[in-house]
């Protein structure tokens, strides 16, 4: 141990030597405190990039933003209502559609991925498709915040799943992950279900809404995974609002 010590210093005074016969300065070799803090904080980046992925903060912003509208259900529990809806609360809806639509359109800068990412496109294929179902089968207000949840939750839940667990890519779609299928398919189904069976009037079992909710999550899941360019919200939209009463009067009975 005393020799290696002895050679590595021994070593260390020969490159000294030769730095001041060069005209270095031998202390220049020694990082600084600065450098030190650098290789710190660059060793914490890369801690972060592999635990988060490619999930940026603005990844985060427009994953909340997505999600948001999905607590509306959740919120209207508490109050009275019976089917079919009534006009207040079909006004209480739209104002609040509205709200949280308009919010989104003037933020979509922050959140967009694409500069050229159609706003109005990804915007409105949301509320639309949300709206048109509440407004459609008034009577039955569970399917409308059934399609809510899916796309709120299950569209949300499918970049979170794609990024923090990486999986080899669809064999259909090279942009889009097998993980991220299944967190689509599977808290789509799971939000879906709850949302569902809290809305539902008269009430239906867990083993019903988990019947009426899977077929559509599946179905607006493959509809996302598609290579398609058209936005996505309005592709999930679309299969949720055609998928999700099919299968509630399948299971239901008209």
């Amino acid at each position: 141990m005393n020799y290696q010590w002895t050679s590595k210093n021994s070593a260390s005074t020969q490159l000294n030597s030769q730095q001041v016969k060069n005209g270095e300065d031998p202390m220049s070799t020694v990082p600084n405190s600065d450098k030190i803090s650098k290789i710190s904080d660059s060793q914490s980046s890369v801690s972060l990039n592999i635990v988060t992925g490619d999930l940026t903060r603005r990844e985060l912003r427009r994953r909340s933003w997505h999600m948001l509208p999905g607590l509306t259900p959740f919120i209207l529990w508490p109050i009275p209502h019976e089917d079919p809806i009534s006009l207040l609360l079909k006004l209480i809806i739209l104002t609040v559609a509205v709200v949280i639509a308009g919010s989104i359109y003037l933020k979509f800068r922050h959140i967009s991925r694409d500069a050229e990412e159609n706003r109005a496109e990804a915007v409105l294929g949301y509320a639309l498709s949300v709206l048109g179902t509440l407004l459609l089968f008034p009577a039955h207000a569970e399917i409308g915040f059934m399609v809510l949840a899916i796309l709120a939750f299950g569209d949300g839940s499918a970049t979170f799943g794609g990024l923090v667990f990486p999986s080899r890519s669809l064999p259909w779609n090279d942009d889009k992950s097998v993980t991220g299928l299944l967190s689509f398919i599977v808290m789509g189904s799971l939000m879906g279900t709850i949302i569902y069976w809290g809305e539902a009037n008269p009430g239906v079992t867990w083993g019903t809404a988990f019947a009426i909710a899977i077929p559509t999550a599946i179905c607006a899941a493959i509809a996302e995974s598609l290579p398609v360019r058209l936005n996505d919200n309005v592709r999930v939209g679309i299969t949720a609002s055609v998928v999700s009463p099919l299968t509630h009067f399948f299971v239901m009975g008209f």
